[in-house]
């Protein structure tokens, strides 16, 4: 693995440098790497086929496009932080949900242009997500996460942890995990009583 976060300088040639020299590489934390652009995480997703974990939160310039690379060559990636990554749109949600089935968690904190399409998305596909973060994602709706929950448990998919379901606010309860959870707060999507503190 390698975690990198936070270097400002860093560039695409040595993210290039990396893919090349590294092709067993499993984990990359490239966030809040501020030059960095699609070219680079295009390079990992080329040379680095067995990739399980990636965080680009803060990468401002990387588009649909890296996305896309990561999600046609990396069908082995189970956990994607993708926050405030302001270009990116439905079609990454889209892609990833053609070629990484696999994964668990998906942060998209803040990724203002994605809608209702990717939670249909998730809702179909993903059966192994356990954590989504759609926090400030203010193009998805409270329909949009009722349905999901609803056609999930229908296809057997694994429960749901959503940060940013606003539903949930009213009942929450930090100490329950496997329930939605909204700003810390967890509650259950059916609308069972939340599970008491340990």
């Amino acid at each position: 693995s390698l975690n990198v976060e936070g270097c400002e300088h860093l560039t695409d040639e040595a993210i290039e440098a990396v893919a090349a020299g590294c092709p067993s590489l499993t984990a990359l934390n490239v966030s809040v790497c501020p030059r960095l652009n699609d070219v680079s995480i295009e390079a990992i997703a080329a040379a680095c086929p067995m990739l399980a974990s990636l965080d680009v939160h803060e990468c401002f310039n990387l588009t649909d496009e890296a996305i896309k690379a990561v999600a046609t060559a990396c069908p082995l990636l189970t956990e994607l932080n993708v926050c405030e990554l302001y270009a990116l749109t439905d079609e990454s949600i889209r892609a990833l949900a053609v070629g990484c089935r696999r994964l668990t968690s998906l942060t998209a904190l803040g990724c203002e242009r994605l809608t209702d399409e990717s939670t249909r998305a998730v809702a179909t596909f993903f059966p192994c997500l356990t954590l989504l973060d759609i926090r400030n994602c203010s193009n998805i709706t409270e329909g949009a996460l009722d349905v999901l929950h609803r056609d999930r448990a229908r296809n057997g998919h694994s429960r749901i942890k959503i940060l940013g379901d606003k539903k949930a606010d009213a009942k929450a309860d930090p100490a329950s995990f496997d329930h939605v959870a909204w700003k810390g707060g967890l509650a259950d999507p059916q609308g069972d009583a939340p599970s008491p503190s340990p």
